[in-house]
C-alpha cells in the first residue's frame, strides 16, 4: 500500500509586516529607476542646458519618494527624457523649449524681484515635452523646490505655431504658484474686496445652507489659479493670446452644451475651475483695455457678440443631482465682481513681490505690439527679415495675427515663424 506523501509545513507571516517590506521594496525601486533615468538624462545632448539640474530632481525624489502625486510628476520626467533621448520630436521642443523659456525669464529676470522667495530652485527654467494627454496643454506645479519646470503640451497643434499660445497661460500657472505666499496673500485682498459688496444672485436656496453673500467670493476662489494664468497670458502676449483663447472657449462651449453653462458638483464641493468659458474671454478683454489696448479688445468683443449675442446671465448647475440648476449671475453682476478683482490683481502691491504690482513687472507694451505687427506681415513673405531686437514671444503672437489675416497661407506662416523663432532665440539674455 502506497504511503500517504507528508503534509507540507509552512508558516504565515504577518500581512501588514508583509505589505510594508513590499512597499519599501517598490519605492527602491522607483528610486532606482530614477536613478537610472537622470544618468540618461545627463548624456542627452538636447538636455544639456540643464545637466545640473538632474543630481537636484534625483534628490527631490530621494526627499519626497515616488508616490501618489509626485510618481505622476515622475512619470511625466521619463516621458519627457525618452522624447528627448529618442529625437523624435526635438523639432517641435526645441521650439516650444525657447517660447517657454523666453515668458518665464520675462518675469522671473526683473530687478525688482531679487530676493523674492520661490518655491522652485533660483535656476529653474522650463521644458516641454509632449505628455498623455492629446487635447490640452498641462503644467505640473508642486508644493516643494523643483529644478525644473514641466509644461505638457498636445500632439495636435504642434504643426500651427499660432496655436502655442496657450504656452503664456501655462507659463503663468508656473510664476503664480512660484512665487511662495502669492496665492494667500492674494486670495485674501480678493476676499476683502469682494466682502464690502453685496451681489444679486437669484434663485432657489442653495443647498448645504450656503450663503448668497459668500458665493462670490467661493466662486472667484475656485477660478483664481486659471483666472491668473490667463491674466499672465493677455499680459505677455497682448490681443494674439485673447485671440487664441477666443478659439479654445467655442471648443469649450460646443463641449459643455453652452458658453453660459458652467457646472458646480455641490455634493463633492467641486467647482469647474476654469470661469464660464464665454466670460472667460471678457476677462481677457478688460484686461487689454487696462493695459492700453482698447481698440483691440473692442473688435475682439465684436466678434464674440456676433457669435453669442444674446448672453446676459451666466447659469451654474450640478451634475451630482441630475444637471439641477442651481442659480443664475447676471452678467452684469460677475463683470462688475470682476472689476474689483482687477484692481487688486494688476494694481495693488503685493508683499510676495517685493512690494510691486503686477503692472509693475509685466505687460504687453505699444512698443512690443508695433514689433508683432512688423514681423506678421514678415510671416506672409518669401524671404521673411526680423526687427533687430525681437524676441521669440514676438513671433508667436505675429503668427496668430498672420494666420488670422490669411489662414490660406498657414504652410508659409508655419515655415517662417519656425524660422523665426530659431533666430531671435539669440536675443533671450543669459541668466
Amino acid at each position: 500500500m502506497p504511503r500517504k506523501p507528508r503534509q507540507a509545513r509552512f508558516r504565515l507571516g504577518d500581512i501588514n509586516e508583509l505589505k510594508q517590506i513590499g512597499q519599501d521594496r517598490e519605492g527602491d525601486a522607483e528610486l532606482a529607476d530614477v536613478q537610472r533615468w537622470v544618468k540618461i538624462a545627463k548624456q542627452t545632448t538636447t538636455l544639456a542646458a540643464h545637466k545640473k539640474n538632474w543630481d537636484d530632481v534625483l534628490g527631490y525624489f530621494e526627499e519626497h519618494g515616488v508616490e501618489d502625486d509626485d510618481l505622476h510628476l515622475w512619470r511625466s520626467y521619463r516621458s519627457l527624457i525618452t522624447q528627448r533621448k529618442m529625437g523624435v520630436y526635438n523639432d517641435v521642443l526645441a521650439l516650444t523649449d525657447i517660447i517657454a523659456v523666453d515668458y518665464y525669464r520675462e518675469f522671473f529676470d526683473s530687478p525688482s524681484l531679487e530676493g523674492m522667495l520661490r518655491r522652485y530652485a533660483q535656476n529653474a527654467l522650463p521644458l516641454t515635452f509632449l505628455g498623455h494627454s492629446e487635447d490640452y496643454y498641462y503644467t505640473y506645479t508642486h508644493a516643494h523646490e523643483h529644478p525644473i519646470a514641466l509644461v505638457s503640451i498636445p500632439r495636435k497643434g504642434t504643426t500651427s505655431i499660432w496655436n502655442w499660445l496657450a504656452l503664456p497661460h501655462e507659463i503663468g500657472h508656473n510664476i503664480f504658484d512660484n512665487v511662495i505666499g502669492y496665492e494667500r496673500e492674494l486670495g485674501r485682498k480678493i476676499r476683502t474686496a469682494l466682502s464690502n459688496e453685496r451681489f444679486k444672485i437669484p434663485g432657489p436656496r442653495l443647498p448645504y445652507g450656503l450663503k448668497r453673500t459668500a458665493l462670490m467670493e467661493i466662486i472667484w476662489n475656485s477660478w483664481l489659479d486659471e483666472t491668473m494664468a490667463d491674466i499672465y497670458g493677455t499680459l505677455f502676449a497682448g490681443p494674439a493670446f485673447v485671440m487664441a483663447r477666443q478659439e479654445d472657449s467655442c471648443d469649450i462651449a460646443a463641449d459643455i452644451g453652452g458658453a453660459h453653462i458652467t457646472l458646480w458638483d455641490v455634493k463633492g464641493m467641486d467647482m469647474m475651475k476654469h470661469p464660464v468659458c464665454h466670460f472667460r474671454v471678457c476677462i481677457c478683454t478688460e484686461v487689454l483695455r487696462r493695459i492700453g489696448f482698447a481698440g483691440d479688445a473692442a473688435e475682439i468683443d465684436l466678434r464674440w457678440e456676433a457669435l453669442h449675442p444674446k448672453i446676459t446671465e451666466y447659469v451654474w448647475f450640478d451634475p451630482s443631482t441630475g444637471y439641477k440648476e442651481l442659480f443664475r449671475i447676471s452678467r452684469d453682476e460677475l463683470t462688475r465682481a470682476m472689476n474689483l478683482l482687477l484692481d487688486v490683481v494688476l494694481d495693488r502691491k503685493m508683499r510676495v513681490l517685493n512690494n510691486e504690482s503686477l503692472l509693475d513687472l509685466v505687460r504687453y507694451t505699444p512698443e512690443e505690439h508695433a514689433m508683432v505687427l512688423q514681423i506678421e506681415w514678415e510671416l506672409t513673405r518669401k524671404n521673411p527679415r526680423f526687427p533687430k531686437g525681437a524676441r521669440p514671444r514676438m513671433v508667436l503672437a505675429a503668427s496668430r495675427f498672420a494666420f488670422e489675416r490669411d489662414p490660406e497661407l498657414a504652410d508659409l506662416i508655419q515655415e517662417n515663424a519656425v524660422k523665426g523663432i530659431k533666430k531671435l532665440k539669440k536675443n533671450i539674455k543669459p541668466k
